[in-house]
């Protein structure tokens, strides 16, 4: 059970030019006072950094304009996830408006290529006669690759986001924010915002070729990767994002709006939500279940009929994976319920009986993180390829997981990537796993405290039912867009009686429920919170943390409570 970190309530007087609600949440996310106006009103020419701060972003452009004059074959690697498939799309739209004639995308298959350039792709470009090749949403750590490419007289240029590795390829130039050569001042962009950087800099130099629309109308593509990427929210991604949100309620790609139609999201109200819950998860679908290449197919679509069928495509796809990733996650608790205490690092792997099911390596980054949120532990998955057995990792903020698995289990991996809170990574043997398991556990063991396992919620303000209204709820629309670094406002109330209950959905997996305070009511919905049904009664009575939205379906406006952990009130 979450413990709840109640924010106290600022004694400072609030401005004559905000409510108390909203500078209370700003306060909470310490935004100082003299930024707290900007905050809350982004500003495109304000918050936009001069893309050529990026140290390569000349040599990169005369690059790739010297390509294009000459008409040489450009490929565009990119990856198979929301990211890499906007990435590979905004940066073939650049070319074209450039002028390039002949390109290519390539996007591997997870399963069967894996993640960047592996040697099998590389020797295809040079049969192929590439002349050109540009990495987007990878290529930082392909140090073999990418000098093989060098041998052949074929330049790589890198548009990537993440980390710098001990060793830098070969590349003829890259835009990484994160090299520690970088001069570029905001470090939070993912490869669609570096792309979009460099359209940017496109812009600077040629206005009439690369115009005021096409910059612009980008944005949809970049507020959905930022999004998908689980990038900070703030500096200029919160500016990115906040008129891409604009541009993406009346996106121009036929593709799109197909898979808008399709999630059945009024279009008119997209926010960060319907991105990272609806329309991600669906693109992500292609590359997890199939392959990547029909999301860029849809969202390149210029029949709408063809799109709607890519559409349903994709839907259909995504609800495969939902029921895969559901009964992987089912056998993965099976597997902790049965070690008896809960280690304080989670190791499970698919049966080693494959008649008994396989985890396909698209889900386990899944299904581990379902298990963090589930047991508040580093969680580590491990599925099967033809690549063998491969593992995914998901953390809790008090524990870096690349940084353990890179001091403790090296030798056990034949590669291994990732950052702070995910890591992916390929045994060397299957026989390792054990071994992995004990490592990990004798680590968290010296790192990690006890209390350190004990989920936290920070809420943001204590309210009673009186306070929550339209009024308050449309104050709070004001600190969006939402996401990482900068959390939906979190509310709690206490005491309240439950006045009806019941489940909901075709698996009764939801929850919606009607409290009372004696004077005030309101109806409360918690999505995955079905469970709660068999533990709480009517006319008990409970505490509730829950998000205020303000819901829009058939033209009808209501105001809803989504919960987010639910106790029974202490008497």
């Amino acid at each position: 059970m979450a413990t709840w970190d109640i924010k106290k309530k600022s004694t400072q007087p609030e401005p004559a030019t905000l409510s108390q609600i909203i500078f209370q949440l700003l306060k909470n996310r310490d935004i100082p006072e003299a930024d707290m106006l900007s905050f809350l009103s982004p500003s495109y020419d304000r918050d936009s950094v001069d893309s050529f701060l990026f140290s390569q972003m000349h040599i990169i452009c005369e690059k790739i304009t010297e390509t294009i004059k000459e008409k040489q074959h450009i490929v565009i690697h990119g990856d198979y996830d929301a990211d890499g498939v906007c990435s590979s799309i905004l940066l073939c739209e650049l070319l074209q408006k450039l002028g390039a004639e002949q390109i290519d995308i390539f996007l591997p298959h997870r399963d069967k290529e894996g993640y960047g350039l592996n040697m099998n792709t590389v020797h295809q470009f040079i049969e192929q006669k590439k002349e050109l090749v540009i990495t987007v949403d990878c290529g930082s750590t392909s140090v073999e690759e990418i000098a093989l490419l060098k041998q052949q007289g074929i330049p790589t240029i890198v548009l990537d986001h993440h980390h710098e590795p001990e060793k830098l390829p070969e590349f003829y130039a890259a835009l990484n924010p994160h090299f520690s050569s970088e001069s570029y001042p905001f470090k939070h962009l993912c490869s669609t915002g570096v792309v979009f950087k460099l359209i940017q800099a496109f812009r600077k130099k040629d206005p009439k070729l690369i115009d005021e629309a096409f910059e612009k109308w980008s944005l949809d593509l970049v507020a959905i990767a930022t999004v998908a990427d689980c990038m900070e929210l703030v500096g200029e991604n919160r500016t990115l994002v906040s008129y891409g949100l604009t541009v993406l309620q009346k996106t121009q790609r036929i593709g799109l709006r197909a898979l808008i139609i399709e999630s059945a999201i009024v279009q008119e109200s997209i926010d960060t939500y319907h991105i990272g819950f609806m329309i991600a998860p669906r693109i992500n679908a292609a590359g997890r279940m199939e392959h990547a290449n029909t999301a860029i197919a849809l969202l390149m679509e210029k029949d709408f009929i063809t799109a709607q069928q890519l559409a349903k495509e994709l839907n259909t796809t995504n609800q495969q994976r939902q029921t895969l990733t559901d009964t992987i996650y089912a056998q993965a608790v099976a597997q902790v319920e049965t070690m008896g205490h809960i280690p304080k690092v989670i190791v499970v792997h698919q049966p080693f009986d494959e008649q008994e099911g396989t985890w396909p390596v698209g889900l386990v980054g899944l299904v581990a993180g379902k298990l963090v949120s589930k047991y508040h532990r580093p969680s580590f998955v491990i599925g099967t390829s033809p690549k063998g057995y491969l593992g995914s990792g998901r953390s809790i903020p008090q524990y870096n997981i690349i940084e353990a698995i890179g001091a403790v289990c090296p030798d056990l991996f034949a590669n291994f990537g990732g950052h702070a809170q995910a890591c992916g990574f390929t045994f060397k043997h299957k026989k390792d796993i054990d071994l992995f398991c004990k490592r990990m556990n004798d680590h968290a063991d010296a790192m990690l405290a006890e209390h350190e396992l004990i989920p936290h919620l920070a809420i943001d303000a204590e309210l009673s039912l009186a306070d929550i209204g339209f009024d308050i709820a449309y104050e709070i629309k004001k600190c969006a867009p939402y996401g990482i670094g900068n959390p939906h406002p979190l509310f709690c109330t206490r005491n309240l009686e439950i006045m009806s209950l019941q489940t909901m959905g075709s698996d009764l997996q939801h929850l919606k429920m009607t409290l009372s305070d004696g004077v005030h009511t309101h109806q409360a919905i918690g999505f995955r919170f079905g469970q709660w049904a068999e533990s709480i009664a009517l006319h008990e009575h409970i505490d509730i943390a829950y998000e205020i939205n303000i819901n829009e379906w058939n033209g009808h406006t209501t105001l809803q409570l989504r919960l987010v952990d639910i106790k029974n009130t202490d008497v």
